[in-house]
């Protein structure tokens, strides 16, 4: 079985979607979206799939099975709402919202829905990661009050 998927979002975060999800066996990828129609266009060229500059055009016509929202966090709720009333699950670039009253009103309309709501945080499984939520939760760290990561 294979997903049939979409992209929102043309930027650079996309690029690594659009390249795991054009080699993904289980997916197939059918769509770009980006509100800026030269970027879409163009996009849709390299991966030969549809472009597309609106979201709701989007959902209504290309019969998604999974949406990755790769778009400025202010989008997230908006365009994920949209996903989840059409029934399609989503899965959001980190961070997921602007706040957490943001996140609880995206859980609430999954809920309600029935659809499911996905995080993509690109660094969960390294070594370090794990190493450090471990520690966190054995609570060798203390409060945690932020993190700057800095990968070279």
């Amino acid at each position: 079985m294979s997903l049939r998927t979409a992209v929102v979002g043309g930027g650079t975060v996309s690029r690594v979607h659009l390249s795991g999800l054009s080699r993904n066996p289980r997916t197939t990828l059918v769509a770009i979206c980006d509100v800026d129609e030269d970027t879409a266009d163009r996009i849709a060229e390299e991966y030969d799939i549809a472009a597309y500059t609106d979201v709701d055009d989007l959902l209504a016509t290309a019969d998604l099975a999974w949406l990755h929202a790769c778009t400025p966090v202010q989008t997230h709720l908006d365009i994920a709402k949209r996903a989840i009333e059409a029934g399609v699950p989503v899965q959001i670039e980190k961070p997921i919202t602007e706040t957490y009253a943001e996140f609880e009103e995206l859980q609430s309309a999954a809920e309600r829905h029935g659809v499911t709501v996905s995080a993509k945080h690109n660094h969960a499984f390294d070594p370090a990661m794990r190493r450090a939520m471990g520690m966190l939760e054995r609570g060798e760290l203390g409060e945690v009050r932020g993190v700057d990561l800095i990968y070279t």
